[in-house]
């Protein structure tokens, strides 16, 4: 059985907050947008997921400018994962093995190796309540 550390995980942002991220060791919710339950939720891709810009990397919310990932491994599977995003519904997310790069390299991470199709990858979920 998979383990959810067995992951890379990675969450695009601007430098100041990839660096705030790396010092607390936890990933909060979104300021903008809620799950399907309304309530909170963490946005990241996973490494071996699809590369899409228009969504990983855009400007709404508090960071309007995307230019570096932060990588981290969790012991927490994602409740929901679609080949670009994944997402957590949690109030905070422990992270650790954390690394700061920039968003050029981590896009070379989301190589589609574990896509299945455009709906489906190859990682397993919570189960949703």
């Amino acid at each position: 059985m998979l383990n959810p550390e067995d992951y890379l995980y990675v969450h695009f942002t601007n430098l100041h907050d990839a660096q705030k991220i790396k010092e607390d060791g936890f990933l909060l919710p979104s300021s903008l947008l809620l799950n399907y339950k309304g309530g909170p939720t963490i946005f990241a891709a996973v490494a071996g997921g699809a590369n899409v810009p228009s969504v990983q990397q855009a400007s709404m919310g508090r960071v309007k400018s995307r230019t570096h990932a932060v990588l981290f491994r969790t012991n927490i599977f994602p409740s929901y994962a679609k080949p670009e995003e994944v997402e957590w519904f949690v109030d905070k997310l422990p992270i650790f093995n954390v690394h700061i790069i920039k968003t050029e390299d981590a896009a070379k991470l989301l190589d589609s190796t574990l896509v299945l199709d455009e709906d489906n990858i190859r990682i397993p979920t919570e189960p949703l309540e």
